[in-house]
């Protein structure tokens, strides 16, 4: 065989790329199997489809969930700080109630030992203008032990 000077391939590469004919039983099965793994990567891409929904479904739902949960934890902690305040606001009461329990104790203390000591006086002038004393008679005369 002449080569024609224009032609650049060496002969051994020549007989790959001649045509070899056609095998229609070849063609089918390579069709068929085409058309297999076509279908078989369209289930797979399907499945993955519907696994990624899935995943971007349940992150979304986790995103929502976190900031009805950072929601809740706001308003919680703001009852909790009310209530805090109202508690100490509260003990605050209690101490000052007790101060001045304490307080008014002492006062009436105070005044039931004066009203005490008042009686006492009262009862010794009672007694001294009704019977005297040593020195100066009450109004009450008595001849030794009897009254008159």
């Amino acid at each position: 065989r002449l080569r024609p000077a224009y032609w650049p391939l060496p002969s051994c590469l020549m007989a790959e790329l001649t045509v070899k004919p056609i095998d229609r039983r070849e063609q089918g099965r390579k069709a068929k199997e085409g058309a297999r793994t076509a279908e078989h990567v369209g289930r797979k891409v399907k499945v993955l489809d519907e696994v990624s929904s899935g995943i971007q479904k349940r992150y979304q739902d986790a995103k929502n969930n976190l900031v009805r949960l950072q929601s809740e934890h706001e308003q919680q902690a703001k009852n909790v700080h009310f209530m805090q305040e109202a508690r100490d606001k509260l003990a605050a009461k209690i101490e000052a109630d007790k101060v001045t329990a304490s307080n008014l104790r002492l006062t009436l203390r105070r005044a039931e030992k004066s009203f005490e000591s008042m009686m006492d006086e009262m009862y010794k002038g009672v007694r001294l203008v009704q019977h005297g004393d040593g020195e100066r008679p009450g109004l009450r005369q008595s001849s030794k032990r009897l009254i008159s």
